[in-house]
């Protein structure tokens, strides 16, 4: 039986400089999307960042995924979200 994974999402943190909150893509995201988000496992567990979805520019989005997750899976994820907007 596989092991399930609860995912949550990483909350953004206030930046005093910019006024405004802030996700650390690692300029892999660097345009600003209400779709822009990034999956992490229960934070008491890792804080390891195992899906990031978000937008690069016009119309392109980057997704990065990690094991456990497959990229089925991932995928399956970010059209979910492509999906309501």
């Amino acid at each position: 039986m596989s092991k399930l994974i609860k995912l949550i999402n990483r909350d953004p943190t206030w930046d005093n400089k910019s006024k405004s909150y802030k996700m650390p893509f690692s300029q892999r995201v660097i345009a600003s999307s209400p779709k822009n988000f990034q999956l992490i496992e229960d934070p008491s567990i890792s804080d390891k960042t195992l899906l990031q979805f978000g937008k690069y520019k016009n119309n392109v989005y980057n997704i990065d995924i990690m094991h456990p997750l497959s990229i089925f899976q991932g995928f399956a994820i970010a059209l979910t979200v492509l999906d309501q907007f």
